[in-house]
């Protein structure tokens, strides 16, 4: 059990090192909070007395990794807008508020499939389903506190 979390902390510290080459500050914030929203993850299921199992597993993987599409989405946006000669600042805060919906409808989606599985799966899908929505719910708290602070600087 400890090996494979391990593991899972080795893919997630080597994603987080691509991030931050990547994308610079943006990824290297992003990184840590990804971090962190791990270590909510595993208090969350350890405490949902569940166990560890495939099923946790593969959730914490797919509930990680999945929002890193977000941050992909928000430096593509931020670059395409400086490119139609928007000022940082503009690009920063018309990118925040779309990031913002997107974020919405993105975690909706995933405590929709998230419900499928728990209501509609037997035994071990039904597992997998509880934990996808522990880790969406950590996540979503994570991405949410990175999104305001992020518009409170501005």
């Amino acid at each position: 059990m400890d090996a494979i979390l391990i593991g899972i902390a080795v893919l997630i510290l080597i994603i987080a090192i691509i991030i931050s080459l990547l994308y610079k500050i943006p990824g290297l914030i992003y990184s840590l909070l990804m971090a962190f929203s791990f270590v909510i993850s595993l208090l969350l299921i350890k405490s949902s007395n569940l166990g560890f199992s495939t099923e946790t597993y593969s959730a914490l993987i797919i509930g990680i990794c999945w929002p890193l599409l977000n941050l992909v989405d928000f430096n593509n946006h931020i670059k395409h807008l400086i490119q139609q000669k928007f000022s940082y600042k503009n690009a920063l805060r018309i990118s925040l508020n779309k990031t913002i919906v997107n974020q919405g409808m993105f975690y909706l989606l995933m405590i929709f499939i998230s419900l499928v599985f728990m209501y509609f799966g037997k035994n071990n899908i039904s597992i997998f389903g509880f934990n996808l929505i522990l880790i969406t719910f950590s996540c979503l708290l994570i991405s949410y506190i990175l999104f305001a602070a992020m518009m409170y600087m501005l």
